[in-house]
């Protein structure tokens, strides 16, 4: 019985461990598998995490907290057409973001209490920005909203007491009362 109990208590382990390796599914498609040590991966797409769904890819983390970080065209051959949820939220340290032509949606938090980002880029074929995006970057200084987009979240400029938004600046909910004061 007790090298049963071994047994079991191996192969939990294992398993328990291996999982931190191992890719997750998503849409019946899998993630990268990328060990999370030091070692990098030839590729950009090493840098973050993200799921295939779709025959696209939404990156859901990024491996950079701090400084500038370019989020790449494509990844596996698919094209990137999503920052997820929360996929940068509270990198307090990340200071610029350039995100490829190919993002359509810009989901809720993603880039939320990012306290030093001073830049991103919204691309043209953006459509979404959604709920709390960029809620407490309070460095971003200037961003602008390109005709492509045709809904803006609750909040998703809130308390960035610095920014100016230009652009199509229609889009923002006449709700919100605490982007007003940011338009140009």
């Amino acid at each position: 019985m007790r090298n049963l109990t071994k047994i079991a208590l191996v192969l939990f382990f294992m398993v328990g461990f291996s999982s931190i390796f191992a890719s997750r599914t998503v849409c019946g498609d899998e993630v990268a598998e990328e060990e999370m040590g030091n070692r990098k991966m030839p590729s950009p797409a090493s840098d973050f995490e993200y799921v295939r769904c779709d025959n696209q890819i939404t990156i859901t983390a990024s491996r950079i907290r701090e400084g500038e970080v370019a989020v790449p065209d494509e990844i596996e051959g698919l094209p990137v057409t999503k920052i997820g949820d929360s996929a940068f939220r509270g990198y307090r340290d990340l200071t610029s973001v350039h995100l490829p032509k190919g993002i359509t949606i810009i989901k809720n938090n993603t880039f939320s209490n990012c306290q030093r980002l001073s830049s991103v880029n919204i691309p043209k074929m953006v459509t979404e920005i959604e709920r709390c995006a960029f809620m407490g970057c309070i460095s971003l200084r200037e961003i602008m909203i390109p005709e492509s987009v045709e809904y803006v979240g609750n909040m998703a400029f809130f308390n960035c007491s610095e920014l100016k938004i230009t652009g199509k600046t229609e889009v923002l909910k006449e709700e919100e009362e605490e982007n007003k004061e940011y338009w140009e």
